[in-house]
């Protein structure tokens, strides 16, 4: 985010000035840093290896959550095969450690696995713990990193499901009909607040603002819904806080306790006009119907040509019509996920179903559920997570089939 009065420097890179010619405004602060080092490698007439880089530029890009398209899309693409061939110690030994040694990797591999274990010193210790293992040259200490980054992401995941009970408890107390939710207490971590705005804005379908309120000033996460951008709602007062920065999707500020009451207005303000006729309640955009059966290798294949996917560049959806259940079975700790076979004419499908895809899918447990059965099913492909090797469907929604008239 470009602020009021720029620093005073002797050169000021970012793509999201006013002036600024370059064709990719979107990129992320790693990616902004490859490309300046690029530029400054040819200024001095020494030899560029981007390979040596590009790993970490996927890493940083997915974990920024910037838009995937453009030259984004090209920096994590390359970036995703480079990390596989990684010969960093502090990326392998963090690969070994979080089951992924030897998988084909994915912009989930890094968003739901790498990043947040990475991202877990910043917000429980110190962000330098991360770097340090990025940095580790002996692969002995660099699995004891790995291992401690580990152990802090499963800190941090206690201490999130702590912290989203709580702000349960708080919106319980706020408007059920209000476009924007704004919440915090000073005993929600900053480290953990951009956590719990993200499950917020999922679960509720609207954007989510939650600070940390320290003794004079709160630092807040912010993260949005497709139809709202919340840094550009912050831009319409930016005079109520100390420093803000962010894009559409997601965004950070700092400001005074006193200014708080304040903002939240604003903010709420500025909710109620962008999203007036907006129906806030989750919407899975569907991009073709189809029979299971119909689904082959050729046009998986064509399909994978997308990738890879994430901000700004979805997946592709699909829709198929009474498909058969030829085998489920809960699974996770309390039961909550499901394990199907779905089966169409002769054709069978491993498929996933978490609880947390949608309202429909909580509702079901594997006892309710029966081989047989038939339903309607909304999902995506993903790797298989049965180890196979291949790919199968992860659930988004389901519903029993219509019976034919």
């Amino acid at each position: 985010t470009i602020p009021p009065e720029l620093p005073a420097a002797v050169a000021l890179v970012n793509p999201k000035r006013a002036e600024n010619r370059y064709p990719e405004p979107e990129l992320a602060t790693g990616g902004l840093a490859f490309k300046v080092m690029a530029a400054l490698y040819e200024a001095m007439g020494r030899s560029w290896d981007p390979q040596r880089y590009i790993d970490l530029v996927a890493l940083s890009t997915v974990c920024d959550v910037a838009p995937l398209q453009n030259e984004n899309r090209t920096l994590v693409r390359r970036g995703l095969v480079a990390l596989e061939r990684t010969e960093r110690p502090g990326l392998r030994a963090l690969l070994e450690v979080s089951g992924l040694k030897d998988a084909h990797l994915d912009t989930e591999s890094i968003g739901y696995v790498l990043g947040p274990r990475l991202n877990a010193a910043g917000r429980l210790a110190h962000a330098r713990l991360a770097l340090d293992l990025l940095l580790e040259s002996d692969p002995e200490r660099a699995m004891r990193q790995a291992l401690e980054l580990s152990a802090l992401n499963a800190q941090r995941q206690q201490e999130t499901a702590s912290a989203m009970e709580l702000a349960r408890e708080l919106l319980s107390k706020e408007d059920p009909d209000a476009p924007l939710i704004f919440i915090g207490r000073a005993d929600i971590p900053s480290g953990i607040v951009g956590l719990v705005a993200g499950r917020l804005a999922e679960e509720y379908h609207r954007p989510a603002v939650v600070y940390e309120r320290g003794e004079t000033t709160s630092r807040a996460s912010c993260r949005s819904i497709p139809e709202f951008d919340i840094t550009g709602a912050l831009r319409t007062c930016a005079e109520l806080m100390v420093r803000f920065g962010g894009h559409r999707a997601a965004a950070g500020f700092t400001a005074e306790n006193e200014k708080l009451p304040a903002l939240k207005e604003a903010l709420l303000r500025q909710a109620t006009e962008d999203l007036a006729g907006v129906e806030l309640a989750p919407v899975i955009d569907i991009d073709a119907a189809l029979d299971l059966r119909l689904m082959n290798g050729k046009l998986i294949g064509m399909l994978s040509q997308l990738a890879p996917f994430g901000c700004a560049n979805p997946e592709p959806v699909f829709l198929s019509r009474n498909v058969e259940i030829a085998d489920v079975k809960s699974i996770g700790e309390d039961g909550e996920h499901l394990r199907l076979r779905l089966r169409d004419g002769c054709v069978t499908w491993p498929a996933i179903a978490f609880a947390s895809a949608s309202d429909s899918t909580n509702g079901f447990a594997g006892h309710e559920m029966q081989e047989g059965q038939r339903y309607d099913i909304v999902y995506s492909f993903c790797p298989d997570r049965g180890g196979n090797g291949g790919l199968e469907l992860r659930v988004k929604d389901l519903r029993p089939a219509e019976r034919p008239d």
